[in-house]
Formats: structure tokens, C-alpha cells, sequence
């Protein structure tokens, strides 16, 4: 094996060891590629009336559920290829793998040829469109290494329970979609520490890096069953925009005064404000904006 080989190995290991999934979530040319796929196939169907409706569909009740349970098998596919890798290497004395590497076609995609790994390239930016890092979750054996030592880091993401908003937006916001709203502290294997739970949860003391020993152990608590109004602050819930809270403040103070509330929000683009995300149900933020207010957004 080449020195620049055992030195990218080394590193990657380190990394996991000190980062939990830092190169996987930080450094991956690859994996930020399918990220770009993945936002570019929401921002079409986002502007597509059908389009959309058909993904809000597929992405509630009992489909949600069915896929969720396809995706926690097809999960153990990089652990076979994994497997194959290390047995094929061990076999035939060289990198089986290789020949099927998407990282090899995407590194010498200028000098374009048609092989497997090209293949294996085009077909994981195909499902990129539908799915977050197919690849990452699916088939990198990089990437399963990097859990098992990652495993043996000490930091993690902590959920504090009691400062939950039970908003979700945790969840939505992971790209590896791990329940992140049932976990005490996130040490999924499949955690590749990107830290987008952390910057999308809009109470202040909700999600946090820590230091801890190391747990083989994913600690598990029930959900928040919605938020927590009085727990949280307005300036926690203005976070929910990706306007500047400014552009928002009067509306989501009218929006969560005085409503009841869902664990499921919405997307909602309202005057002066781009894509406004609330904790609140479509309806009752027209209910409380009055019909005024919705016909203009």
C-alpha cells in the first residue's frame, strides 16, 4: 500500500477518534456533491405545485413509515461492501473495491471514462435527488470504518429533553436522518457529526457538543409531543425563520401567541420574509394571521 494511502487512513481514523465523523461530515468532496444534488432536487420540486404535494405525501403517515423501515435494512449495505472490500483485498492482494469506487470517478471525472465506478457515480447523484448521501448511508465502507472508530470519541451531540421544543426540525435537518429528537446524547454509527441538528434546533439549551465517555450504547428518551411555548423564548421561536428576525418578529410573536401547536412545521412564505419554518400548524397560523394575512403570502 502506498505511504499517501496509510496517511490518508491515519488521518481519517484521527479524525474520527477526535471529531466523531468530522472528514464524512466536513471534508467529503462526495458527500457534499449528494448535499448539493439533494438541495438542487427540493428547490424543484419546492417551485412544482404537484411535485410538492406528492413529496409532502410520501413524506407523512404510512408512507414515511414504510420507507423508514427499508432504509434501516438497506442501512447494513456498507457494511456488506465493507466486508467485500477487506475479504477481495485480503483474497486477490488488491483494492477490489477500487473498481467500483465512486470517489475514483469523481477525482478523474476530467479524463471521463465509462466504468463501474462512473456508473456508480451517476446512479448515486440520481438518488441524490431523492434521498440525502445515498452513498454515506448505503454503501461507503470509508464511511463504516470511520463509525466503528468514532464510537470510541468522546464528543457528541447531547439533547437536553427538558429543553425540547418538539419541534422536529432536528430531525429534518439531519442529512444521515437519524431520529436525533429520541436520543439523549447522538452516537448513532451513522452520525457523521455535520452538526445540522445542532444549528437548525431553535431553543438555546436543546442541542449541545459535549464531552463524555465514549458508549457503544445509543441512549434513547421519548420525543417532545410539540412545543413548548412557555419554555421557550421569542427570540428561539424567530429562529424557525431564514429570514433575519427583524423581516419575522411581528409575525411569529402574533403566530405563537395564544395558539395551540403541532409537532410538525411547515414552510410558509408570508410578507417581507422568505420561507418562514413555524411549530405551528398551516391552519392555525392562517386561523391567527386572519385571511388577509394568507391571501397576500
Amino acid at each position: 500500500m502506498h505511504t499517501s494511502s496509510l496517511m490518508l487512513a491515519g488521518t481519517v481514523l484521527v479524525l474520527a477518534l477526535v471529531g466523531r465523523g468530522f472528514f464524512c461530515g466536513w471534508l467529503c468532496p462526495l458527500g457534499t456533491l449528494q448535499e448539493m444534488v439533494h438541495k438542487a432536487g427540493r428547490a424543484v420540486t419546492d417551485r412544482i405545485p404537484p411535485l410538492r404535494r406528492l413529496r409532502r405525501r410520501l413524506e407523512r403517515g404510512a408512507a414515511i413509515e414504510r420507507w423508514r423501515r427499508i432504509d434501516r435494512i438497506l442501512r447494513w449495505g456498507r457494511w456488506l461492501v465493507l466486508a467485500w472490500a477487506i475479504i477481495g483485498a485480503a483474497v486477490t492482494g488488491t483494492m477490489v473495491f477500487r473498481v467500483a469506487d465512486p470517489w475514483i470517478a469523481l477525482l478523474m471525472v476530467a479524463q471521463f471514462e465509462l466504468s463501474l465506478a462512473f456508473v456508480v457515480l451517476v446512479a448515486t447523484l440520481v438518488l441524490a435527488l431523492f434521498i440525502q448521501r445515498p452513498f454515506c448511508r448505503y454503501a461507503c465502507p470509508l464511511g463504516a470504518v470511520q463509525s466503528l472508530a468514532g464510537k470510541l470519541s468522546p464528543i457528541a451531540v447531547q439533547r437536553d429533553a427538558s429543553a425540547c421544543l418538539g419541534c422536529d426540525l432536528c430531525n429534518q435537518a439531519c442529512p444521515m436522518a437519524i431520529p436525533v429528537n429520541t436520543r439523549t446524547r447522538v452516537t448513532d454509527s451513522s452520525c457523521n457529526g455535520c452538526l445540522e441538528c445542532v444549528a437548525a434546533c431553535p431553543s438555546q439549551n436543546g442541542l449541545a457538543v459535549t464531552l463524555a465517555m465514549p458508549t457503544f450504547r445509543t441512549r434513547r428518551t421519548a420525543p417532545a409531543t410539540g412545543p413548548d411555548l412557555q419554555a421557550a423564548t421569542a427570540s428561539e421561536m424567530v429562529t424557525f425563520s431564514k429570514g433575519t428576525p427583524e423581516q419575522v418578529l411581528e409575525v411569529k410573536v402574533a403566530a405563537i401567541t395564544d395558539a395551540g401547536c403541532t409537532p410538525h412545521p411547515r414552510e410558509r412564505h408570508l410578507p417581507g420574509a422568505p420561507a418562514v419554518r413555524s411549530p405551528l400548524g398551516l391552519g392555525q397560523i392562517e386561523a391567527k394571521l386572519g385571511p388577509e394575512t394568507s391571501n397576500s403570502a
